[in-house]
């Protein structure tokens, strides 16, 4: 047995059960904009991102000088000892430096003094040979390297005579 029930305007759907045509429109509707309100929602949404990495500090390539600066020329001491210093003209790392110096004599490059370290956070840093004897001409080399970065050194050797 079939039940027809008229539609909203009277009409009978044949044996379709159909309660109200507005009531499926409205169903519709409903979906279509629940669809739309989270298709909008996820394209709206803030894409996470990894933070952004740090810039890697460079540190400045250390430059030094000498004070006095004997050049090309032989340094001259008038004592048994050569007093100068070692100044850093370029940024100081931020870890600090190791200054490291060393004498031998030219004739035979056998050692006057042993490497000497020394750790500092200044830009000028005092040193002092050992005892020159008179009339030895000697070698003196100086490293400065930094403390955080081991492949940022300069060098410096110049030679050293006493009167």
């Amino acid at each position: 047995m079939a039940t027809f029930v008229p539609g909203i305007f009277g009409k009978d759907y044949g044996n379709f059960l159909l309660l109200n045509p507005i009531h499926h429109q409205m169903k519709l509707l409903s979906l279509v904009f629940c669809l739309t309100s989270t298709l909008l929602m996820t394209s709206c949404s803030k894409k996470s991102t990894n933070p952004p990495t740090p810039p890697v500090e460079t540190e400045q390539k250390i430059v030094i000088t000498l004070d006095p600066d004997p050049g090309s020329s032989t340094a001259v001491s008038m004592s048994a000892n050569y007093s100068f210093k070692v100044k850093i003209t370029s940024k100081l790392p931020t870890g600090g430096v190791l200054l490291e110096y060393t004498t031998k004599k030219d004739s035979d490059n056998s050692i006057l003094d042993p490497l000497t370290q020394v750790n500092s956070s200044v830009n000028s840093i005092d040193v002092t040979t050992g005892s020159l004897e008179s009339g030895t001409l000697y070698i003196v080399t100086v490293t400065v390297k930094s403390k955080s970065q081991s492949s940022n050194t300069a060098t410096k050797t110049f030679k050293v005579a006493r009167k």
